[in-house]
């Protein structure tokens, strides 16, 4: 049953477990920051290792019978402990996403199970090898994990995130790992499996339609991959700045290939004040930006795309120099979300000839939007090595403690970021 339990579990993790689970109101996306990625991907494998074993999978005709699961318990147990080693460097350690994961569950749930006689660590002729002695008992521990880890994410609790994955998915045993690697080469295979797809070729009739497809499978690896590259590429070499109309497609056809699903589901979730958000990550839209010309009438027309990405690319693309005071208003005047008002404080604002003296004016606004903007501005600037007067740090000093007092987690949260900037000051 190892191929069809493990193919059930990709399902159940990609389905179920990444589209399940809320965060508690007013929890940051991002509270659990650099271990985030780790934990929101164990708790879609915990998801679908706890329901693999629900007895509701045989009656749908999922699974053949209640003893299926176990097969991929045995795959999944001895890769997160043993087998994913192979694709590490000896005296290195895990760093990617799903590794960590995999090895976190496995190894928090192997600490465990040994106390309780779930599982063990058997010796054997060949080397170190997993037993699983009481299915049951395992599964039980998988959903204590998973509480657990719902909790964090549900919380944002970031220590306990930090915890979790410092303490059992990142280092890795010398000994256990050189073993591993020799009992690997023993066996003269690859660590990573590439795929070809097969090209599908429409034939068509007299009238134009499909008939019928071809399957060709002449294409070696390589090659395909360099036509994916050809065919598919997301990036624009050029944008038509005569037709704005058609550059905002052309840029809305990058982010629909650079679209991220589980994270424009997880914003809308949380209520992201946009018209349409594509979920597309920060890194990738610097690089995006940098492939786009810097005009303009082109970030204009992007900021008045009330798309969640267009907004942050015109805050990107929009030559600082070209922006008038009333400008600079004028935008923050459109800005709903706190996120945006982060983007144009990193990308935009500093840029701006009046930079310092938008700093001082909007945090001494009464607008929301504006004191943030003129919150974030201001620890900006003092990163970038702005040096303040005596005066001007007793004017932001105060501003910022005012901020710090709000009814407005964002303002309180901006406020601190400055109060810390302006010790060196005072």
């Amino acid at each position: 049953y190892g191929d069809l339990t493990d193919d059930l579990h990709t399902d159940l993790h990609e389905c179920l477990g990444h589209g399940s689970g809320r965060l508690l109101p007013g929890v940051d996306p991002d509270a659990l920051r650099a271990y985030g990625a780790t934990i929101e991907e164990a708790r879609a494998d915990l998801f679908a290792l706890y329901y693999l074993a629900d007895p509701h999978l045989v009656a749908l005709g999922l699974l053949p019978d209640g003893e299926a699961y176990k097969a991929n318990y045995a795959t999944y147990m001895t890769n997160g402990l043993l087998t994913q080693m192979v694709r590490i460097a000896p005296g290195a350690q895990f760093e990617e996403a799903h590794m960590r994961n995999r090895a976190l569950i496995a190894r928090w749930a192997m600490e465990r199970g040994v106390a309780t006689g779930a599982t063990e660590w058997v010796k054997t002729e060949r080397g170190t090898a997993v037993a699983i002695r009481n299915h049951e008992a395992l599964r039980q521990l998988f959903a204590q994990l998973l509480a657990e880890v719902q909790r964090i994410k549900s919380e944002g609790d970031y220590e306990a995130a930090r915890h979790l994955v410092e303490t059992y998915g990142v280092a890795i045993d010398p000994v256990l790992h050189a073993e591993v690697l020799e009992r690997y080469r023993r066996l003269d295979l690859a660590p990573y499996k590439g795929f070809i797809n097969p090209v599908l070729v429409p034939v068509r009739g007299n009238d134009g339609e499909i008939t019928d497809v071809i399957v060709a499978d002449e294409e070696g690896y390589d090659e395909q991959m360099l036509r994916y590259g050809r065919d598919y590429a997301t990036l624009s070499p050029t944008l038509p700045l005569d037709d704005l109309a058609e550059c905002v497609r052309l840029v809305k056809r990058d982010l629909r290939a650079a679209m991220n699903g589980v994270a424009a589901a997880r914003m809308r979730q949380a209520g992201v004040g946009y018209k349409f958000c594509f979920g597309v990550e920060l890194p990738r839209l610097r690089a995006l930006a940098e492939t786009y010309p810097t005009d303009k009438r082109l970030a204009e027309t992007l900021w008045r795309d009330n798309a969640r990405e267009c907004k942050i690319l015109a805050a990107m693309l929009h030559p600082a120099t070209t922006m008038t005071s009333d400008d600079a208003d004028a935008w923050i005047e459109d800005i709903r979300v706190a996120e945006l008002a982060q983007m144009c404080a990193t990308f935009l604002f500093p840029r701006l000839p009046m930079a310092i003296a938008k700093a001082f004016e909007w945090t001494a606004a009464e607008s929301e939007m504006r004191r943030l903007c003129g919150l974030l501005l201001a620890a900006r600037l003092l990163d970038a090595g702005t040096e303040l007067n005596a005066r001007s740090t007793a004017e932001l000093l105060d501003q910022a403690q005012c901020a710090a007092a709000d009814k407005s987690l964002h303002l309180r949260k901006a406020a601190a970021a400055l109060l810390a900037r302006l010790e060196r000051f005072v």
